[in-house]
């Protein structure tokens, strides 16, 4: 979801707190970490402030990682 402006960017961020707890800071910006769920949020300045909030399903990103890793559309550096 695309959020535009401080004060609804304040709100959203305030609700995904009062449901999910404080956020720690991830690759991007901050995110809540669930067993099934990843919330997270991005802000961004263009002419006005906007912010990207998502859930993300994490057997779904698992799942796609492992496809990208296994079609060797992305090598590993560690491997």
């Amino acid at each position: 979801m695309l959020a535009t402006g401080t004060e609804v960017i304040a709100g959203l961020r305030q609700e995904f707190i009062r449901l999910y707890g404080p956020p720690t800071s991830g690759p991007l910006g901050e995110e809540w970490v669930g067993q099934q769920v990843t919330a997270s949020v991005l802000s961004f300045r263009t002419r006005t402030e906007n912010a990207y909030f998502t859930l993300s399903s994490q057997a779904l990103m698992a799942t796609a990682t492992e496809y990208v890793y296994h079609r060797g559309l992305v090598t590993s550096e560690a491997g």
